[in-house]
């Protein structure tokens, strides 16, 4: 079982790769719990003639999401749960736990007989719950000789309060580099984990389903949603601090003052969330003007959401960064989002965004009336929007950075101490 590297999984190198990357760059997902953001970083390293894999069994949402986007992933030793449909959500996640510790292991044991030159891993679910296996694999990967990267897509786990942070802190520790999205981690990672911030490098996250070929008249056509219709969009993986019951409270004033509106919930997560959504909605008599598809959504379906959608609202509590965010920035819409750090560093009062203080319903259906009941307003901002995602870092260039951190990771140099902007022209 401890077999090599297959070098036949590599682009053939017709362009010379960097001089200081010569060697194997495993990118890891070993749960696949970023599929999209991982296609878009691996894509950009492999235009760049890196030697680059990514470990990651299958999506089991969106089977075909690596290969129809050229990469060939590698799930180490097993990837079956991925392509059966398990219809039980308890049994399809103990099996897909199950597949990943054996694919970890499998890595650590093909490490044994040749380590990959940069090894970064992005997800590292089994800490939370008290396990170290990937603490281990990555102590391992560096005896072996490979240098390790983390990018830190969450401070903590969401929703977690403090309990993991003795178990983050340690595996923060043992990691070689660590990528941050913005400098507000890097400097949080610095002051609550005591990181050293020369090992700290800042990249930002980038725009995530950029196509915008599809027609609004088209997109409502195919969703059923009349012409004519003001339509709010939340859309992404459900969770606590997305804040949507929050956000429930304020529509119910928007609906008093704006009974067409409709607002649509899109995507899936965690079960009790979702209940307490659909009890929300029928509570507050929102049936009519609350649209609620709570289920995964392929990235087809997203892209007709977005299109037919006058604006997209980011009701969160917190977040540490956001590729929901990044698919309302690529698709050039409105936005009314809360007034968090991460939010705030983005987006620009009255120039692409309305902001309100998170908790705070009339301010919230404040701005969402302004948008909805204003198109010169919602033609304005998304005007804006369209300059920011101008503006914003695009994968090769994000790539681009990431080999720099490799590259600074594997010679001992340190990350740049000034904070790198999250827009290439700031």
């Amino acid at each position: 079982m401890a077999l090599p590297f297959r070098d036949a999984a590599f682009p053939s190198m017709t362009e010379p790769v960097s001089a200081a990357l010569p060697g194997e760059i495993l990118v890891m997902d070993p749960w696949c719990l970023t599929p999209y953001y991982t296609t878009a970083l691996v894509g950009g390293l492999l235009r760049r003639r890196l030697r680059v894999r990514l470990a990651s069994p299958v999506y089991d949402l969106d089977p075909g999401c690596y290969e129809r986007n050229g990469i060939r992933a590698d799930a180490g030793l097993l990837s079956l749960v991925g392509r059966r449909r398990i219809g039980s959500r308890g049994l399809r996640q103990a099996a897909k736990l199950g597949e990943g510790c054996l694919n970890l292991l499998a890595f650590g044991a093909r490490f044994g007989v040749r380590a990959p030159q940069v090894l970064h891993i992005h997800q590292v679910r089994l800490l939370q719950e008290g396990f170290s296996l990937e603490l281990g694999l990555m102590r391992w990967a560096r005896r072996r000789g490979a240098r390790t990267v983390h990018t830190v897509h969450n401070l903590l786990p969401h929703d977690s309060g403090q309990r993991h942070r003795e178990a983050f802190l340690r595996f923060y520790g043992a990691m070689d580099g660590l990528i941050a999205h913005s400098a507000e981690i890097k400097d949080r990672l610095v002051s609550e984990f005591g990181m050293a911030p020369e090992r700290i490098w800042v990249i930002p996250h980038g725009p995530l389903f950029d196509d915008r070929s599809l027609a609004r008249e088209e997109a409502r056509r195919r969703l059923g949603l009349e012409a004519g219709r003001p339509v709010a969009l939340c859309q992404g993986i459900i969770r606590a601090y997305k804040g949507i019951p929050f956000l429930l409270e304020a529509w119910r004033q928007v609906r008093a003052a704006h009974p067409g509106a409709l607002l649509v919930i899109a995507g899936q997560g965690d079960p009790g969330q979702m209940e307490e959504i659909r009890r929300l909605r029928s509570e507050w008599g929102l049936e009519q003007s609350v649209r609620l598809e709570l289920e995964f959504l392929s990235v087809p379906r997203v892209l007709e959401w977005y299109s037919a959608s006058d604006v997209v609202v980011y009701p969160y509590r917190e977040i540490t960064t956001s590729g929901a965010l990044m698919t309302g920035v690529a698709q050039e819409r409105a936005i009314v989002a809360t007034r968090i750090p991460y939010f705030e560093r983005i987006l620009r009062e009255e120039e692409n965004s309305l902001l309100a203080p998170y908790g705070d319903a009339a301010a919230l259906s404040g701005a969402l009336l302004r948008v909805l009941g204003d198109t010169a307003l919602r033609d304005h901002l998304a005007t804006g929007v369209g300059a920011l995602r101008r503006s914003v870092f695009g994968w090769d260039e994000i790539a681009a950075l990431t080999e720099a951190a490799y590259g600074g990771v594997l010679a001992g140099r340190p990350a740049p101490e000034a904070a790198l902007p999250l827009q290439n022209n700031l």
